[in-house]
């Protein structure tokens, strides 16, 4: 693997020696963790979402201060630091003092930020990140530049057989096509079809929330088989099933759920199946905002609250019952 930190340089030229003594065919890889030079400061960020001091989120400018101090310290450590500095950096109190170790720019920091790490009162985060940026998806020609630049001690002739020996690996990968599509438990639905089932659902929340309730049942009912249709050819009604029941089962156990989020509550479906609370016709809420024929369907976005490792009583096989594990307390959003 060719990338300019040190250690891996070391590993590499530790596998080399191992596989000319084993007599075993090595290859040379690329690091790649994004397809160009500019994807190095969104994968920095990224890493840094993870990265936090004292339960706040560490900045751009936080992580080039905790960068200095802690050379700083690892100097000290190492005596690269006089005496003499060491006690002008923790006379100073809260002074704020200029350092400039091997050419990185110089940030103000405190000596007393330095002297409460050293003396155990303070710990520096955990900054998630690479020393390197050289982690792009490379052609030959930027292999062989980091090659010459980086890895000398690789030879001509193992570099290109190394790169000989990655094309054949790559040559053995049979075509395959990757299947992307949403996987969801098989839904039990008795001697009906996962359409017919919601239609059944569909009926009976009428009955509780339309039938005898709204004065002009023919826009609703002219709505909702509109939306059936749009389900049935989207071949939706199995996710709009499982949706339901987990919906129903929270509220039935006292945990919190929000009366619809999004487009969902454009959709009169959702309303009589109890998945929202909200009637979409007399808020005047589209359906097509939803879903429709012309584009795809984005799964639901939901949280339940206050778990507690319980089981959701889903109308799945029992090998597919999904298990809950999350004892935080979060609000359900749909």
């Amino acid at each position: 693997m060719l990338n300019s930190i040190e250690d891996q340089k070391n590993v590499n030229k530790i596998l080399i020696r191992v596989a000319k003594h084993l007599n075993i065919d090595f290859i040379i890889t690329n690091d790649a963790h994004y397809i160009s030079p500019e994807g190095a400061k969104a994968q920095e960020i990224s890493l840094m979402l993870g990265s936090k001091d004292d339960g706040k989120q560490v900045t751009m400018k936080d992580k080039t201060k905790f960068g200095i101090m802690r050379k700083i310290i690892d100097s000290i450590c190492n005596n690269e630091i006089s005496i003499k500095e060491i006690e002008n950096i923790l006379e100073n109190n809260d002074e704020v003092q200029r350092y400039n170790l091997n050419t990185e720019k110089s940030k103000l920091i405190t000596a007393i930020e330095i002297k409460d790490v050293m003396l155990g009162n303070r710990k520096l985060p955990k900054i998630w990140g690479f020393s390197t940026t050289d982690f792009w998806f490379k052609n030959y020609t930027e292999m062989i530049e980091i090659w010459k630049s980086q890895h000398e001690y690789l030879s001509k002739e193992d570099f290109e057989k190394g790169l000989e020996n990655t094309i054949k690996v790559s040559n053995l990968v049979e075509k395959f096509d990757l299947d992307l599509s949403a996987k969801l438990p098989v839904v039990d639905t008795g001697n009906k079809n996962q359409y017919e089932y919601l239609v059944e659902l569909a009926k009976i929340g009428w009955k509780k929330k339309i039938k005898g309730i709204i004065k002009d049942e023919k826009i609703y009912k002219k709505r909702l088989m509109t939306e059936l249709k749009v389900i049935n050819i989207l071949d939706i009604s199995g996710y709009l099933i499982i949706v339901a029941d987990y919906i129903n089962w929270a509220k039935n156990n006292n945990i919190l759920v929000g009366c619809g989020r999004g487009s969902s509550a454009g959709s009169l479906v959702c309303y009589l199946l109890n998945i929202t609370e909200i009637d979409p016709i007399q808020h005047k809420l589209l359906f097509e905002r939803f879903i429709s024929v012309a584009r795809s369907m984005a799964l639901y976005n939901f949280k339940l609250e206050n778990i507690n490792e319980e089981k959701l009583s889903l109308n799945f096989n029992k090998s597919e019952i999904l298990k809950w594990k999350n004892k935080k307390k979060i609000l359900m959003v749909i």
